[in-house]
C-alpha cells in the first residue's frame, strides 16, 4: 500500500504557488497517493493540472483564507477521512493557509507547509497566528 499525502490549498486563483503545488504532487505521484484538498471555488484549470499528474481532487465548501471554525472542523474531519501519512500546506503568504495549518493540528497529522511570500507590515494579530501556526508544522520550506 502506498504512503497518502494530502496537499491543501486554499487558492482561487491558480498562479505561482498552485503551479508548484502541480510540480510537486507530479514529482510524488509515482511512489505516494496524492490527494489534493481545495476549495470548492478553486479554478479548473488547478483540477485539471492536479488530476493531470495522477492527483484525486476534492473541493472542500468554504475553504479559502480567513479561517472560519466552521471549516476548520470540516477540513480535520476530511483530514481524518483521508488518513494522510503526511499533509503538506501550499500558504501564498503568511497570512494563508491558518485554516490547513488549524485543521492539521487538530486531525493531529504531521504536517509540512511551502511559504512562497512574505509580505511585510501585516497586523499584529495576523502576525502572531501565522508565527504560531506555522511553527506547529514539521518543517517550513520557504521559496
Amino acid at each position: 500500500m502506498r504512503r497518502r499525502v494530502v496537499f491543501i490549498s486554499d487558492a482561487w486563483e491558480f498562479a505561482g504557488a498552485e503551479r508548484y503545488l502541480v510540480v510537486l504532487a507530479g514529482g510524488l505521484a509515482g511512489s505516494w497517493e496524492c490527494v489534493a484538498l481545495l476549495p470548492d471555488r478553486a479554478p479548473d484549470e488547478s483540477v485539471r493540472n492536479l488530476e493531470g499528474v495522477g492527483a484525486r481532487v476534492v473541493r472542500v465548501p468554504g475553504l479559502g483564507r480567513r479561517p472560519r471554525p466552521a471549516v476548520v472542523l470540516r477540513l480535520a474531519s476530511e483530514l481524518r477521512r483521508e488518513g494522510p501519512a503526511l499533509v503538506h500546506a501550499n500558504l501564498t503568504d503568511q497570512g494563508d493557509g491558518l485554516t490547513a495549518l488549524a485543521a492539521s493540528r487538530l486531525a493531529r497529522v504531521p504536517l509540512v507547509a511551502t511559504l512562497h511570500v512574505v509580505i511585510p507590515d501585516r497586523t499584529r494579530m495576523r502576525e502572531a497566528l501565522s508565527r504560531r501556526a506555522l511553527g506547529s508544522g514539521r518543517a517550513l520550506i520557504a521559496v
